[in-house]
């Protein structure tokens, strides 16, 4: 076989290897774009207290999910559900509980933490999930 030959099965090889890379270089790109979209949200669950420690059990945790549903409780016992949207301020969102007789609070976002605007008072919690997590909630 010459060099010809030796060209011309190299050729198909190349090509082949061509396709491979731009449809792996498509899929990281299509995930890289699905991934910062939810890193830019307040997506995950956060709580008042170290969810290792012993006080854990007596803590607040608000679990923040991507349809826009949000879950305050305690363990074993759910405070507060319904949904939340940005208030047309970054990282500002407005709560909307379930619960038609409850009011509207706000929610502001820092990246690692949320500050929960309630009616009566203000509660810092830290982010220790990046996925909404419900600890001892059926």
């Amino acid at each position: 076989m010459g060099r010809a030959g030796k060209k011309a099965g190299i050729a198909p090889f190349l090509t082949l290897l061509l396709v491979l890379s731009v449809c792996l270089n498509a899929i990281l790109l299509l995930t890289e774009q699905e991934h910062s979209q939810w890193a830019d949200s307040p997506v995950g669950t956060y709580s008042t207290v170290d969810a290792s420690s012993p006080a854990a059990a007596d803590g607040l945790y608000l679990a923040l999910d991507r349809d826009g549903i949000y879950c305050l409780y305690r363990q074993g016992e759910r405070l507060a559900e319904g949904c939340y949207e940005e208030a047309g301020q970054r990282d500002c969102y407005v709560l909307h509980p379930a619960d038609m007789d409850s009011a509207d609070t706000q929610l502001i976002w820092t990246g690692e933490a949320v500050y929960w605007l309630g009616l009566e008072s203000i509660e810092l919690f830290y982010k220790f999930s990046d996925t909404p997590t419900y600890i001892n909630i059926s």
